[in-house]
């Protein structure tokens, strides 16, 4: 059995800080998935890494959202946040700077760059 996997280019979104989260450009229209973790095995690049490579298994995926906050639901403290959307290609003024109650952290976000969504490129690996 064969398995498409999306390789479009992705850049990173220099957002002016990391207490940033997606703005109502990016949430909640346009979102595919969420994903949560309080695995302390991560840190903000590898957590970054992580929901860009839940984002390129999805084709109608352009662009992601990642984050560490205190999850008022742990107690563990806290947590990863990581959202994946659809859409055109976003932009740093698609983010907000999150209320200094939600204690966010360590934000990362990367979109389509390029010739993007009319040109998907595929390469097909066998599992």
């Amino acid at each position: 059995m064969a398995t498409l996997i999306r390789r479009d280019n992705f850049a990173a979104v220099e957002l002016p800080g990391e207490n940033y989260i997606p703005g109502s450009a990016l949430f909640p229209g346009r979102i595919i998935a969420g994903y949560d973790s309080e695995d302390p095995a991560y840190d903000a690049d590898s957590w970054a890494k992580h929901i860009l490579e839940q984002c390129q298994a999805l084709p109608e995926c352009t662009t992601t959202s990642s984050y560490s906050a205190l999850n008022s639901g742990s107690i563990r403290g806290r947590s990863w946040f990581g959202y994946v959307f659809q859409g055109r290609p976003a932009h740093a003024d698609d983010f907000e700077q999150a209320p200094s109650s939600y204690n966010v952290q360590d934000a990362r976000a990367f979109t389509l760059s390029g010739r993007i969504i009319a040109q998907h490129r595929f390469l097909e690996v066998d599992e």
